[in-house]
């Protein structure tokens, strides 16, 4: 290998540096590693020392956009498994289902009535907490689940000031709790309106 070498390239100086002594940054020893991390292939971080993993990927519309409640294939791919990975870090996003299971969540819906559940065919205005910011939606009801209180929507694709329907349909799970902590609001006819382009205005 030398000797190809050298026809290849000619004769070449090489130096040597001594390098000093490197200094680190001491560890965190309050960091803790995740039990079976090779077994993971998907990570999000959901705030510093906090993250969520799942063992398969996705990277469906919903995932890409940080709704992973409402992802396509769910019942393939599985939900994520939450992770504090600093015990004493002080966490306020997933306080209520982390830190304290039976605390409530400001932002969840709570007990759904009779009053709050929507019907098939109804539009909805759904608000979320994606990450540290509020995040608003609007969908159609496509399929309702009383018993477990959570019912599936057909997302609605913003563009510019008006929403439409995508060819390849964005389909969602909505419930009022973790990891989104969603709060909706059935809309009646007077606040929404189609076009003939069938593109849709919310009135709110």
């Amino acid at each position: 290998m030398v000797d190809y070498l050298e026809k290849a390239l000619g004769r070449e100086n090489r130096k040597y540096l001594l390098v000093p002594t490197i200094e680190r940054t001491p560890l965190d020893e309050d960091v803790q590693t995740i039990p079976g991390t090779r077994k993971y292939h998907q990570f999000q971080a959901l705030q510093e020392f906090v993250i969520q993993a799942r063992r398969l990927s996705c990277f469906c519309t919903a995932c890409r956009e940080g709704r992973p409640a409402q992802c396509l294939n769910l019942d393939v791919v599985g939900p994520y498994t939450i992770y504090k990975c600093k015990p004493s870090i002080k966490t306020t996003l997933n306080e209520a289902f982390m830190e304290d299971p039976e605390k409530e969540n400001p932002l969840a819906a709570g007990n759904i009535t009779e009053n709050q559940f929507p019907n098939v065919g109804d539009f909805v205005k759904l608000t979320a907490q994606i990450h540290k910011a509020q995040k608003t939606y609007y969908a159609t009801v496509i399929e309702i689940n009383k018993d477990s209180n959570n019912f599936s929507v057909r997302f609605l694709q913003r563009s510019g000031t008006k929403y439409s329907f995508r060819e390849i349909e964005d389909l969602g799970l909505i419930a009022s709790g973790p990891p989104d902590f969603y709060s909706w609001e059935v809309l009646n006819n007077s606040q929404w309106s189609i076009d003939h382009r069938e593109h849709y205005t919310f009135f709110l």
